[in-house]
């Protein structure tokens, strides 16, 4: 029942996302190359888990009491989601280049620097990094900490091996749970800035960012248990989710959340591929 009803927030707001991306899009002036492949790079799949968290965070938290149902809030809710759907895209470009990963495919397409060269795929990840800091609203997510050698940045070198020593729990922390972490401060904030501090207990927001971050971790264990060849590696993968699974649970429960949308969150995704 639960699943059901993430699945239904789910399929009212994924809608809304892609539209709102592609206003973005539609409104990018100068060079046309340029914005044929933002759009490339945004519209070739993806499930928008960054955006959609970000919601689902934002609705399982506001006060009981307070209406969602404004349309100027709902744009405001969607400008700002769009923003992490944006940077990861930023990044995602950027882990493909042939420096980085050297992938040439993403989502079963050929990767942006595949299709478009490597110079185009560069300055198109400058324009989504930009786009992402015109969509964010008021310093509520500084995506200057998350390109900071701490946080993605820094996951992605220590990712390339350039320095050494680091787990590899690290690296998905730096490059995946901690972003997470990060979109859910940004939830807090702005329902802070609707309804002021007496909405809040803040233990209860520490629960939050410890859930974001399993959920984080849970993300990574399952793309790699997709990802991985190995049956060994895979089940390593698998009992890692269940974990992560187990401790998100956990914090939900803690949070009083276990029947918000945010609980269905980690069980609507597990059966997607």
């Amino acid at each position: 029942m639960l699943k059901e009803k993430t699945e239904k927030f789910i399929e009212s707001w994924r809608p809304l996302i892609e539209k709102e991306m592609m206003f973005h899009v539609d409104s990018l002036d100068g060079v046309s190359v340029l914005k044929e492949a933002v759009s490339y790079a945004l519209f070739s799949g993806g499930k928008r888990i960054r955006p959609l968290f970000y919601l689902a965070v934002f609705e399982s938290i506001v006060p009981k009491d307070k209406s969602l149902k404004s349309d100027a809030l709902t744009h405001e809710m969607l400008r700002i989601a769009c923003s992490f759907e944006f940077f990861h895209a930023f990044t995602l470009i950027q882990d493909d280049l042939p420096c980085m990963d050297d992938d040439v495919l993403r989502r079963g397409k050929p990767s942006l620097w595949k299709k478009f060269g490597e110079s185009t795929a560069l300055l198109a990840s400058n324009v989504l990094l930009g786009m992402s800091y015109n969509s964010g609203t008021n310093n509520s997510f500084p995506f200057s900490e998350m390109l900071m050698p701490d946080s993605i940045i820094g996951g992605q070198a220590l990712d390339l091996g350039l320095e050494q020593g680091a787990s590899q729990e690290e690296i998905n922390y730096m490059k995946t749970a901690h972003f997470f972490e990060k979109i859910a401060r940004a939830a807090e904030l702005e329902v802070q800035m609707n309804w002021g501090m007496d909405a809040f207990d803040k233990d209860r927001f520490e629960c939050l960012c410890k859930f974001a971050g399993k959920f984080g971790a849970y993300f990574q264990y399952r793309d790699d248990y997709f990802d991985l060849q190995d049956g060994l590696k895979k089940n390593k993968s698998k009992t890692k989710m269940k974990i992560a699974m187990m401790a998100q649970k956990k914090l939900l429960k803690k949070m009083d959340l276990e029947d918000s949308v945010l609980g269905g969150f980690a069980s609507w995704l597990i059966d997607k591929e």
